[in-house]
């Protein structure tokens, strides 16, 4: 009985231990823009093929003010990323379906991607980019965020109805191969300008 006990202790330890570090690393993250010409071999591991094949046309976007990019950086590591689109383009190579249309008109914003570092996910690190994003969306007078995420992904749903967002409904964009998608939604600034009034 005693060696189960000293497990039970090594292992109570080892979680002090550990969320002690997690502390202490969250303490040291910072949310800030991409730096293009900085970042972009750091923000790779974060990258599937499809964001690497339009990154030329995400720079072109964010270069012209249509398109944000903001990073997670822990320990001078990025450990997080969210893209937040402000209005259409052809050159991202979009099969836009009317939502995301509608998200990336005059006075609303896209939110295409919200990734954190597997590790590192239910920390907050997504929070602080997601609330990053709007605080700068708001900044420029956007009214309503949208995105979507796969129906399937329960965390992702729960993570956004618990900031706020409002799931308007589900469908079945050309681009998700016939996947459901929940298209999500969330207010920016009011018309007495201050968020979610």
């Amino acid at each position: 009985m005693a060696a189960a006990g000293g497990l039970l202790a090594d292992a109570a330890f080892e979680s002090v231990v550990e969320v002690a570090d997690v502390r202490k690393r969250m303490s040291e993250l910072e949310i800030r823009k991409l730096n293009w010409a900085a970042d972009l071999h750091a923000l790779d591991p974060l990258l599937d093929d499809r964001d690497r094949q339009r990154l030329p046309a995400l720079w072109q976007c964010a270069q012209d003010d249509d398109a944000q990019v903001h990073v997670a950086e822990i320990d001078g590591r990025i450990v997080g990323r969210i893209t937040t689109h402000y209005r259409l383009r052809s050159e991202m190579g979009w099969l836009p379906d009317a939502d995301t249309e509608r998200f990336q008109s005059e006075g609303n914003a896209y939110i295409e991607t919200l990734m954190v570092q597997d590790d590192l996910r239910g920390k907050g690190i997504g929070k602080h980019l997601l609330d990053a994003a709007i605080s700068s969306g708001v900044s420029r007078g956007i009214t309503l965020f949208g995105l979507h995420t796969d129906e399937g992904n329960s965390g992702a749903r729960r993570f956004y109805e618990r900031e706020g967002w409002t799931l308007l409904h589900i469908v079945s964009p050309v681009w998700s191969n016939g996947s459901p998608m929940c298209v999500y939604a969330r207010a920016g600034k009011s018309e007495k300008g201050s968020r979610d009034e």
